[in-house]
């Protein structure tokens, strides 16, 4: 890439060196000079390849066909030679420009590799660590689990043994109950007293028992813990190396387009420059109409999109080769292909060309087939934190996952649903907790309506039509309030986290009663949401 327009600078080089000899060489023949001469020296390397050489030499046979007509032209007068000093003029800014492309090119093939190479020596570390903390974990919880029924295999000999400890006590016992009234002299109380001493020597055993569970326990805790924030960093890492590996593969296809862009400029500028000085030679010397004639077909033939086409040919044969992609590798699911939880909705939509995420609108229909809004307590109830996870695995390793598993009830994936949403990267609908609270106490319906809208105006595309597919739902979840007792402030209370990001709601008592903005969504949102704008802040101004 770099050779191309570094050659491609040359040529403009040599062009603007031929204008300027021919600029010279009339002004001094404008002094009295009766013969010009010009040279155009090609800088074309012997290693070029063919099809890149052909483009040149078609431009090198113009301008020396251009030359040829030179010598026939020895009475020319001012306004030629301002006409010569413009082309030359504007071909000189043209070389200034693409030498700063140059630059910048190479600064950004630089950046982009340098950060893609830096990111991708942190992943093994990342993956390393996560994986030994899970291994940590499989470890110590094998362990707690051999340590607990140890003591319960103990604790059921020693019953066995107590017991028949007993019945020989007693036994024994009413013996010695009988020889002590027939024999005065043997002290009974000796073996109450070794009784009780037996009793608190077992307590004292069993105290550290107890102390060490409750430490394991705490182990236990703080790797859950360091095994989630091990987990994050390592899914952050690879979101992280894969939009560095796209930007590079981007960057890399945003170069070709600009090096097309300075080829055709070129060509055309070098063209127009040409054409234009040998039109003016034709006006102003009729009788050489024959050759001039001859010049305006040669350089005619200096086409920019064959010289485009030529590049293309050569950079599919020196085609550049991305990294492979690099996916998520989860500990329990395996390799993830899409990191859906915690993504970006924009760039999903950008990368799946999906205005609605698949596993909004799936999860929608299985909730509604399965018939989970007549579901009491759906939303409300978590489904079991085993099958969520196992449900989240299934969409990251293939986002268009289709459930049929009869394994996956109906509160499962409604909890799936609030998951993705709550752990989105922005929420779905900008609208902080103040502007709710100020939003409710508008008295006025209109107003309120009104409010709203602009600011759904406010949003891109995948937003709207998200949020669109998600309120009709909960409005249908609404009407069947009397079975499934969720009515609109239950509604209010368990998605305005999910859909605004306020995870501290908790802190700020009786707010969740006076943020009415979910039940005005819910109640207008055919008119906010159906017939909305949507040409306003479209998707493509924000990729």
């Amino acid at each position: 890439m770099s050779k191309v327009v570094k050659l491609s600078i040359s040529e403009l080089e040599n062009v603007i060196k031929s204008l300027k000899s021919r600029l010279g060489t009339e002004e001094i023949y404008l002094l009295g000079l009766s013969r010009v001469t010009r040279t155009y020296v090609p800088t074309m390397e012997s290693a070029v390849q063919p099809d890149m050489s052909k483009n040149a030499l078609s431009l090198q046979l113009a301008m020396t066909e251009y030359d040829a007509s030179l010598l026939r032209f020895v009475e020319l007068r001012r306004k030629y030679v301002e006409l010569l000093k413009t082309q030359v003029h504007n071909l000189s800014e043209l070389k200034e420009r693409h030498d700063n492309k140059k630059k910048l090119f190479k600064s950004m093939f630089t950046i982009h590799n340098t950060a893609y190479i830096d990111c991708a020596k942190t992943i093994p570390k990342l993956y390393t660590r996560y994986l030994n903390k899970c291994t940590e974990y499989k470890n110590q919880a094998q362990a707690m689990q051999d340590e607990y029924n140890a003591p319960e295999q103990a604790s059921a000999m020693t019953r066995g043994v107590s017991a028949e400890s007993r019945l020989s006590s007693e036994s024994t016992t009413d013996t010695e109950t009988i020889n002590s009234v027939l024999n005065q002299d043997i002290p009974t109380h000796r073996k109450a007293i070794t009784g009780f001493i037996s009793q608190m020597r077992s307590q004292m055993t069993n105290a550290p028992v107890l102390g060490d569970a409750i430490k394991q326990n705490m182990r236990i805790a703080r790797l859950k813990k360091e095994i989630a924030e091990a987990d994050f960093e390592y899914r952050q890492g690879i979101l992280r190396l894969e939009r560095l590996r796209k930007a590079q593969v981007q960057n890399m296809e945003d170069v070709k387009k600009a090096v097309e862009v300075l080829l055709m400029e070129k060509s055309d500028l070098i063209k127009q420059a040409i054409v234009t000085l040998t039109n003016e030679e034709q006006e102003m010397f009729l009788r050489e109409i024959h050759n001039i004639q001859t010049g305006i077909g040669v350089m005619q033939k200096v086409d920019s999109h064959h010289v485009v086409e030529q590049f293309q040919s050569d950079y599919k044969r020196l085609e550049f080769a991305p990294p492979k992609a690099v996916y998520y590798h989860n500990f329990h699911t395996g390799v993830c292909k899409d990191i859906l939880f915690g993504s970006n909705l924009t760039k999903y939509a950008e990368e799946h060309n999906n205005e609605v995420p698949w596993i909004v609108s799936h999860c929608i229909e299985k909730v509604e087939t399965m018939k989970g809004i007549e579901k009491e307590g759906i939303y409300r109830v978590s489904g079991r934190q085993m099958t969520i996870e196992q449900l989240k695995g299934e969409f990251e390793k293939s986002e268009k996952f289709v459930i049929n598993d009869p394994k996956y009830d109906v509160f499962s994936i409604a909890s799936v649903l609030k998951i993705y949403l709550r752990e989105l990267e922005c929420p779905i609908f900008h609208l902080n907790m103040q502007e709710r609270i100020e939003h409710s106490k508008i008295v006025d319906v209109n107003e309120r309506k009104e409010r709203l809208r602009r600011k759904l105006d406010e949003c891109t595309a995948v937003e709207r039509k998200t949020l669109n597919a998600v309120i009709k739902h909960l409005s249908r979840v609404e009407e069947c309030s009397q079975m499934n007792k969720m009515t609109m402030s239950n509604l209010s209370v368990i998605f305005t986290p999910a859909i605004f990001h306020d995870h501290n709601q908790a802190e700020n008592v009786n707010e969740w009663f006076s943020d009415g903005v979910l039940g005005d969504l819910i109640m207008y949102r055919e008119y906010l949401l159906d017939d909305i704008n949507t040409e306003s802040t479209p998707l493509s101004t924000i990729l």
